[in-house]
């Protein structure tokens, strides 16, 4: 497991840790393009049930490029995403306003 997919993986849960939920909690998260190899840790958690063992209810939907996923996380159409840093760079600049740092976005 890579670096990054190993980060995903453990921010992801992290942030399932950080909050105690009664119901499942539904999160919509957005890849930045169609499902791959590089993002093998996000469905690898949901198939093992690790987000419902954390009371989470994860949708995982494709992107359509990093420029895209970052604009859905700024605008709350997503709640995490996958972005590569030169669209977070692009979208800060144009006045996007989002959370970086627990999952890349």
């Amino acid at each position: 497991m890579s670096k990054l997919h190993m980060f995903m993986l453990t921010s992801v849960m992290l942030i399932a840790g950080s909050h105690n939920a009664v119901a499942q909690d539904k999160l919509i998260f957005s890849l930045q393009w169609i499902a791959n190899g590089n993002n093998f840790g996000v469905f690898a958690a949901k198939e093992q049930g690790l987000y419902r063992n954390a009371n989470l209810d994860v949708d995982v939907q494709r992107g359509y490029g990093s420029g895209e996923t970052a604009k859905r996380v700024a605008t709350g159409t997503a709640d995490m995403g996958i972005a590569d840093a030169a669209s977070v760079i692009v979208g800060r600049s144009s006045g996007l306003k989002g959370e970086t740092g627990r999952v890349p976005l």
